[in-house]
């Protein structure tokens, strides 16, 4: 199961001790019995919650677990907790590992958008939200080498001139603009837990 979270941080005088605070969270979450690995990403065009984390999980049951409570959830986060905007919690089924994205690659989410009209050649693993926030019912993933194709068919069924007015709009109101298909790249690496660790 991948459990996924996103979020904006709009306070860019803080945003280098939110990245090292946030690199040491994951690292406590992957002492939580289930937490399998986590990777994070921003995106590269503008949607109102631009900062992405993927966690691979065992199951739903670990947020029931007295160690989760203990170590994970919003009560853990602290100081930072009021500086994140537009947080999402979803736990989506469908894959048992989450994606590897290496640093030359990029990361394509799809929010309820099947249809979409992607590059031929786009490999997207489907997964429906199950649990948590359930901001989503279906989502696709796919891990995509030059985005630019992408970008371009965005620009050309949206207009690159009003999605940045509806993104901007949106995001002073604390909405989505259109999030069915954003763009990440990668900000920090895979971290896997240790599998002698992992159950």
């Amino acid at each position: 199961m991948i459990y996924m979270v996103e979020m904006d941080f709009p306070h860019p005088e803080r945003e280098a001790e939110w990245h090292a605070w946030y690199l040491a969270h994951i690292r406590v979450l992957l002492t939580v019995p289930g937490f399998r690995a986590s990777q994070r990403f921003k995106a590269i065009g503008l949607t109102s919650s631009p900062y992405l984390a993927l966690h691979e999980v065992a199951s739903a049951a670990l947020f029931e677990s007295p160690t989760y409570r203990a170590r994970g959830g919003p009560a853990s986060t602290g100081e930072w907790r009021a500086l994140q905007t537009n947080w999402h919690r979803n736990l989506l089924d469908g894959i048992e590992e989450s994606p590897e994205v290496p640093a030359d690659a990029h990361l394509l989410l799809l929010r309820d958008a099947r249809d979409a009209v992607l590059p031929e050649g786009t490999a997207v693993t489907w997964l429906s939200g199950v649990g948590l926030d359930r901001t989503i019912e279906e989502c696709g993933l796919a891990v995509m080498g030059d985005p630019t194709p992408l970008l371009a068919l965005a620009d050309a069924t949206h207009g690159s001139a009003s999605t940045v007015r509806s993104a901007r709009r949106s995001a002073r109101l604390h909405e989505p603009a259109d999030r069915s298909r954003v763009v990440y790249s990668s900000i920090a690496s895979r971290i896997v837990r240790a599998r002698s660790s992992r159950r």
